[in-house]
């Protein structure tokens, strides 16, 4: 006889009232995060932007070259709040990425570092 969970275990939560959730996104700007009076946990994701990309070198007609390296990635951090301990609203400001480094502009230079 096949048993399609045998050796593990399901577990089901029932509640009176059904669980509430709300997702916020925020990608830029500035201003208030309100935390919902329901609310018992908060998890919070916050991804940094990456560094940017180098600039090219520039080589003599006739010599080969590449373009500049990539930017680096960004951060990943998650954070996991008891909603009781936090302020009914909290400020946020998200930032911007590195700009990408400038191309050379003379024969046989490199060309600049991207900015963090």
């Amino acid at each position: 006889m096949h048993r399609p969970h045998a050796g593990r275990r399901l577990l089901t939560a029932v509640t009176e009232t059904p669980p509430q959730a709300q997702v916020d996104q925020y990608a830029s700007g500035s201003g208030t995060w309100t935390k919902p009076s329901w609310a018992r946990t908060v998890r919070v994701y916050m991804v940094a932007a990456g560094r940017g990309g180098g600039g090219a070198a520039r080589r003599a007609s006739g010599t080969a070259s590449m373009g500049g390296g990539g930017g680096s990635a960004g951060t990943r951090v998650e954070l996991i709040f008891d909603a009781a301990a936090l302020p009914s609203t909290v400020s946020y400001s998200v930032g911007t990425g590195g700009t990408g480094g400038a191309g050379a502009t003379a024969d046989n230079t490199h060309g600049s570092g991207g900015g963090s």
